[in-house]
């Protein structure tokens, strides 16, 4: 995957996650997770358990973990992939994105993600960006909607039931 090595918007710079952030970057998810709870909000109750460290490690050394920093802090993490999960055929023209996360008390960072992600897909020829999110979550889905996302199917898988979402680039 071709990326944009000096993706800097403000203040923020986008980079791929090295393997020796791992508990940095396990302990932005920790914190988000402690948010939900905090604010009552029942989601990723035992995310890090159906997502080990051992995942995000493999997302790491294969290079399609990144992560968002401020003056040197981790403040979001996500995963961009062409490998599919969820939808019901894999399609070359599209990137997945995964694990979006952003540290409790920063706002506005998916912006920064989304643009990264689009510049990235553009640089690599593919058309679509895709993503699948907890289908109940409405701010979710109003915040996937706001940035051109649009609903293309939902599904279940065990426990979860979700929405399938794309953004065409081109």
């Amino acid at each position: 995957m071709k990326i944009n090595e000096n993706f800097i918007m403000d203040d923020y710079i986008v980079e791929m996650a090295k393997p020796s952030e791992i508990d940095v970057i396990l302990n932005v998810y920790k914190e988000r997770i402690d948010w939900f709870k905090k604010n009552e909000i029942i989601m990723w109750n035992k995310y890090l358990e159906h997502h080990p460290k051992e995942e995000f490690l493999k997302a790491i050394l294969n290079q399609t973990f990144f992560v968002v920093k401020k003056d040197d802090e981790i403040i979001a993490c996500f995963e961009l992939t062409d490998e599919n999960r969820f939808w019901s055929k894999n399609d070359s023209r599209a990137y997945y994105v995964y694990k979006i996360v952003t540290k409790p008390g920063n706002k506005g960072i998916a912006n920064i993600i989304f643009d990264f992600c689009k510049e990235t897909a553009i640089l690599n020829n593919k058309n679509y960006l895709r993503i699948d999110h907890v289908k109940r979550n409405e701010k979710l889905n109003n915040i996937y909607e706001n940035h051109g996302f649009k609903i293309i199917d939902s599904g279940q898988v065990d426990y979860y039931e979700f929405n399938l979402r794309q953004l065409s680039i081109k």
